[in-house]
């Protein structure tokens, strides 16, 4: 998950208070080279980032696959709050045996303070613009 989005960004401080939304945003980023990327954006006014509402973005994003997709693989960090945890691993249980689902999903999980993974680089697009 990227750190914090605070939106609207202002980009100088002559500026009087205004309320900010706080966003957040899972990314599924594509190990292929021209792999599509896919971001799950939503706002505190949603939901929060426990582990149920990082599951949220979980099932959005294999809903967003569809029934083409019938192995996954996905990468995560070893943030143990978010990517390891009983309620994702339930969940993928349960979208596994759903009708549309996906027939796999197989979780690798980085050693943890050795990871680099593509979604960083994703993140840091985002942050540019």
């Amino acid at each position: 998950m990227q750190k914090i989005l605070i939106i609207p960004e202002m980009m100088t401080k002559n500026s009087f208070f205004i309320s900010r939304l706080i966003c957040f945003n899972e990314t599924f980023a594509s190990l292929r080279n021209h792999g599509q990327n896919v971001c799950v954006l939503w706002h505190e006014a949603i939901m929060g980032r426990n582990s149920s509402d990082v599951v949220c973005a979980y099932y959005n994003f294999m809903k967003f696959l569809g029934e083409n997709v019938k192995n996954i693989v996905l990468w995560a960090d070893n943030c143990a709050a978010q990517n390891k945890n009983w309620t994702l691993f339930i969940a993928c249980s349960i979208l596994v045996d759903e009708e549309w689902g996906p027939e796999t999903i197989t979780f690798k999980i980085f050693e943890a303070g050795h990871s680099f993974m593509k979604a960083d680089s994703v993140h840091g697009l985002i942050g540019k613009k």
